[in-house]
């Protein structure tokens, strides 16, 4: 069986998809870094901003509100991004279909 060669074109596709995966990830880790951050009550923009975020987090089915309230950061940043994984790997294997 003779091995195929991908094609520039192909390489090229899946060195985006790497980096955007790779993106996607430091993403997620940043918005669960912001959502358990501890903001002073003065500060109520970014009370309002952390408050939007972890909305985003659950929206997204990345992490639960129970997840939000019982979880480590670590913990949660774990969740998130093995979330992130299966979301992209579902995404792949509908695609190649």
């Amino acid at each position: 069986m003779a091995k195929t060669k991908k094609t520039r074109k192909q390489q090229r596709h899946a060195k985006l998809e790497r980096s955007a995966t790779r993106l996607l990830r430091k993403s997620i880790e940043r918005q669960v870094r912001l959502a358990y951050a501890r903001i002073p009550r003065s500060a109520v923009a970014l009370g309002t901003i952390r408050l939007n975020t972890r909305e985003d987090l659950v929206s997204n089915g990345f992490l639960t509100v129970e997840d939000l309230e019982s979880l480590s950061k670590d913990a949660a940043i774990e969740k998130a991004t093995r979330q992130v994984r299966e979301q992209l790997r579902a995404e792949r294997a509908e695609r190649k279909r």
